[in-house]
């Protein structure tokens, strides 16, 4: 029987070598999927958290950029590579949760093709003004729109996009009607806040750091479960006072995830080093730089997080009917 036993394993050795010599994990670059384009803020962050494993492991961690159809390009091959920890995919919130909620066409489960690795941080959207703007608060917002409603011009970076569905739970859940401003990114957005061409937006809040430093514009209040480190003052929804939001709470990630069967060992190998990282001075800075809190944890965090997004923003998503087939 022992030979029996040493026999199967020696035939699992040349079958699954990757997963046979986890111990030696990593003997070559493993890659981490990027799937989006090189230079925004999903690229700078997974290159830090590349460059820290590199020196924390001794093998290169390459970056490989796969963009294309909201990130699922990039998610579809990650998906499809071997799990013997040599392929990552870096997951912000679209990827990890809306995709699968507005492409019908999706060549993978994203449930069924990823296991968690660690969130790496959160990140918050903001109620912004312009400094001339009647409303200083939240509250004062909200009684400005129920004033008139269907009067009050409300700019977002886009139809679809994750400020789009806040703002959508915000007239939901205060029954408001407000006249939404879609625009085609944040740039243009916050340039029109700025010059005064319109009063209010709701947008991430990492594009807007030098505008509220300088107090080009105001925020009202950030979406977030609690205040974000690099804006100590700007409250929560759930600290506004409005009754509806007493309970509110949610925040973008950015996250990694590994192919479906890739060894635990692997898996938490990459956490306690990305932890480690997030823990360190400089994975606080960077984030710091970006509008972004660390958040690390373990795998079930992750996965306890992306549920809890998945049942936040589902029902938005169906009642604003967001498809990109």
């Amino acid at each position: 029987m022992k030979r029996l036993i040493a026999s199967v394993a020696a035939v699992a050795t040349l079958l699954l070598p990757g997963l046979a010599s986890a111990d030696e994990w990593p003997s070559r670059p493993p890659t981490i999927i990027v799937p989006y384009s090189a230079g925004g803020s999903s690229d700078t962050m997974a290159r830090a958290v590349a460059q820290f494993l590199s020196e924390k492991f001794g093998q290169q961690f390459i970056i490989e950029n796969r963009g294309g159809a909201g990130g699922s390009i990039g998610a579809s091959a990650a998906a499809k590579a071997d799990p013997d920890g040599y392929t990552f995919l870096f997951a912000p919130t679209g990827v990890a949760v809306i995709n699968k909620m507005v492409y019908g066409n999706l060549d993978y489960d994203f449930e069924e093709a990823f296991v968690p690795v660690i969130r790496l941080n959160k990140s918050a959207m903001v109620f912004v003004a312009n400094p001339e703007a009647e409303a200083n608060t939240f509250a004062e917002f909200v009684e400005l729109a129920r004033a008139e409603p269907g009067q009050l011009n409300v700019g977002i970076p886009g139809i679809g996009s994750t400020p789009h569905m806040l703002l959508a739970e915000t007239a939901r859940r205060l029954d408001l009607e407000v006249n939404v401003i879609p625009y085609k990114g944040g740039g243009p957005l916050s340039n029109d806040l700025v010059a005064g061409q319109l009063m209010y937006g709701v947008d991430g809040l990492q594009g807007y750091t030098s505008q509220l430093s300088t107090e080009t514009l105001k925020a009202l209040a950030v979406g977030t479960e609690d205040r974000m480190s690099l804006f100590p003052d700007v409250p929560a929804l759930n600290e506004t006072g409005v009754e509806e939001f007493a309970d509110f709470g949610t925040s973008g990630l950015q996250s990694i995830w590994a192919p479906a069967g890739t060894p635990d060992e692997i898996i938490a190998s990459m956490n306690g080093a990305i932890n480690e990282y997030l823990d360190g001075e400089a994975g606080k800075k960077l984030l710091s730089s970006m509008a972004m809190d660390p958040v690390g944890g373990s795998p079930e965090d992750l996965a306890a997080a992306v549920d809890s997004l998945t049942a936040l923003w589902g029902p938005v998503v169906e009642q604003l009917n967001i498809r990109k087939d």
